[in-house]
């Protein structure tokens, strides 16, 4: 009955505010009204252009997949994310890890790296580690942080390199001479599956930052997938836990105050 009353009152409330607007349309001198026509003739000339853009180029309106080629680093293959946008090449803590290739990394070199997904905490530098790509080889140097690609190819490697996005035939070129294909949609997810259950299985908790958060009070389970998704950054995990707690607050609150009413 609580929701019922609920869904009666905000019904009434929104028949009420088309009523509302309905008498402001029909009033020439409502300022009001003459927006709301507007706004109705705007949305007509929208929706003719969306229609004619979907008979003449349906084509636009499929999502499409990003650029990934096949990489080996170290002799670990997996996909490189191809981002002509990104200034510099990245590769993620956890695959600097996969690749053995931590003792090669400067943790001294701290920053943050600040993007159109936002801003992350960078986790060292590794200044010459080795590209496989086809049958070439390319000296590379990568900025580490907790980033969602394995390796992201940047344009200080695509300059380096003088490579080419070929769109047209559907790959990346190097130095007019090599080229990688492009992977597709099929093989990216695949892909990404059999990288999450690798990582899964190999992945294990630092158990010294599993006990500090287990000592600032947070609950063992909930510390460990912290740990787990921010690859045993501490600081990551705790700033993760703090905004979860403070996510179940809210409900908590909210869930309250629709009890009350």
């Amino acid at each position: 009955m609580l929701y019922l009353d609920g869904f009666k009152r905000e019904f009434r409330a929104f028949m009420d505010e088309q009523s509302r607007k309905l008498k402001a349309i029909h009033d020439p001198w409502s300022a009001e009204g003459q927006a709301l026509v507007l706004e109705a003739i705007r949305n007509e000339s929208f929706e003719k252009m969306y229609l004619e853009a979907m008979e003449t180029m349906p084509e636009a309106f499929i999502p499409i997949h990003m650029l990934f080629v096949k990489i080996k680093v170290n002799g670990v293959p997996t996909f490189a994310f191809i981002d002509s946008g990104a200034q510099i090449s990245l590769m993620a803590l956890s695959f600097v890890q996969q690749a053995n290739l931590e003792h090669m990394m400067d943790t001294r070199y701290q920053g943050i790296v600040s993007g159109i997904g936002g801003a992350d905490r960078m986790a060292g530098r590794i200044y010459s580690c080795e590209f496989e790509i086809g049958d070439a080889k390319f000296k590379a140097k990568v900025d580490v942080m907790n980033d969602k690609f394995d390796v992201l190819i940047g344009l200080d490697f695509m300059r380096r390199h003088r490579c080419c996005i070929d769109l047209a035939k559907n790959r990346l070129v190097f130095n007019e001479t090599t080229y990688a294909e492009f992977l597709s949609d099929a093989e990216i997810k695949e892909w990404e599956k059999d990288r999450d259950n690798l990582r899964d299985s190999k992945f294990k908790v630092d158990e010294d930052k599993l006990a500090q958060l287990i000592g600032m009070g947070f609950n063992q389970k909930d510390s460990e997938e912290a740990l787990r998704s921010t690859v045993n950054h501490l600081s990551d995990a705790v700033r993760s836990l703090y905004h979860q707690a403070q996510k179940d607050d809210d409900d908590i609150a909210n869930a309250g105050d629709k009890m009350e009413h």
